[in-house]
């Protein structure tokens, strides 16, 4: 079976293995899709290393307001810090060892132009406002993630940037408050 590195061509030079995985970064004026090489086995792992930007190759820029791409088959650097959400296309189920137990919880939040509504899951014994109000955590996975307005596609996994969320919505609450 060839993988993906291999039908690219793509090599490591070092003992580190690369993964090359097709991501959607959204940033606030539009949409790039392409491939990140990344040694992190997560594109959660990669958001949170101490690089300030990635870089993704055979990326398509879409501006929001644009009726085609601004470029395809581009390499873009990116700063991270921009990054308002982030999808892994291929992303897998996580690896058992690496799970901590969590509590569910269901929110909407602002991130940019966007409302997303999907689960936070906090430490057991967490609280919503302290976990968000954390400046350590950088990029926060939403999970079973839709964004507001375009429900009909397939929800997914996202990493949104925490620092770049406006508001928070606990959901929980909403839906006991009825």
């Amino acid at each position: 079976m060839v993988n993906r590195n291999q039908q690219l061509g793509w090599q490591s030079t070092n003992r580190l293995s690369l993964v090359v995985r097709p991501v959607e970064l959204y940033l606030e004026s539009g949409v790039l899709r392409g491939l990140l090489k990344s040694a992190h086995p997560r594109l959660s792992d990669h958001l949170r290393d101490a690089d300030e930007s990635l870089m993704l190759e055979d990326a398509a820029v879409v501006p929001y307001r644009a009726k085609e791409p601004l470029a395809s088959s581009a390499t873009v650097l990116v700063q991270k810090r921009r990054v308002l959400f982030a999808v892994d296309l291929e992303a897998q189920p996580g690896v058992e060892s690496m799970r901590v137990e969590r509590v569910a919880h269901p929110v909407a939040m602002s991130s940019g132009p966007f409302w997303l509504r999907g689960t936070v899951h906090l430490p057991v014994g967490g609280e919503l406002r302290s976990y968000f109000e954390s400046s350590a955590i950088g990029f926060v996975p939403l999970t079973s993630a839709t964004v507001v307005g375009r429900e009909a596609a397939a929800t997914r996994t996202l990493l949104v940037n925490l620092a770049l969320v406006g508001a928070v919505i606990s959901m929980k609450e909403a839906a006991e408050a009825e």
